[in-house]
């Protein structure tokens, strides 16, 4: 999947004030669409996957942006630190999570909010798409999605947090 929609950075960017130092953190990012189109429209843009199918295969945009693009654990504790201030913690407007919260074991999910959290700008905005329907493969027996909740769910994990949601 390699994702993008200009329509959505419009929309972020106006919602932020349109910031000089704009920064966007895509979690779960897999081919990496959405970075690639927040560093085209000149900003700074960091994806984080889970998988390395992406990167191994060079799909996406791995061969263009490699230096934004990184596999990881979300759910174990990281810091994404300042190119130029290596010591800074990077902190971003807006941090997005799109189909990748419901393949996280509920046992997990506290430690990635917490990294949401600490990733995040003061007055910066999580922007997330949850699947609410059970996927898996037949065949191998794999559950894919393994916390199925609804919306009013996820929002209470959230605001356990401190998240606030905002409906605009």
């Amino acid at each position: 999947d390699n994702s993008k929609n200009l329509r959505f950075n419009a929309k972020v960017y106006q919602l932020c004030g349109r910031p000089a130092d704009f920064a966007l953190l895509d979690l779960g990012c897999a081919g990496g669409g959405l970075v690639r189109s927040v560093l085209d429209d000149g900003f700074l843009a960091v994806g984080l996957e889970g998988s390395d199918t992406a990167k191994s295969l060079g799909l996406g945009e791995w061969g263009h942006c490699p230096l934004h693009l990184f596999t990881c654990d979300i759910t174990e504790p990281f810091h994404l630190r300042q190119a130029k201030i290596p010591h800074d913690l990077q902190t971003f407007h807006v941090v997005t999570a799109w189909e990748v919260l419901e393949h996280i074991p509920e046992d997990r999910l506290d430690m990635l909010i917490g990294n949401i959290a600490t990733h995040l700008k003061p007055g910066g905005y999580f922007v997330a798409s949850v699947d609410t329907l059970p996927d898996g493969n037949l065949v191998s027996d794999s559950i894919y999605h393994v916390t199925l909740h609804d919306k009013a769910w996820w929002v209470r994990q959230f605001a356990n947090q401190q998240f606030v949601e905002v409906e605009t």
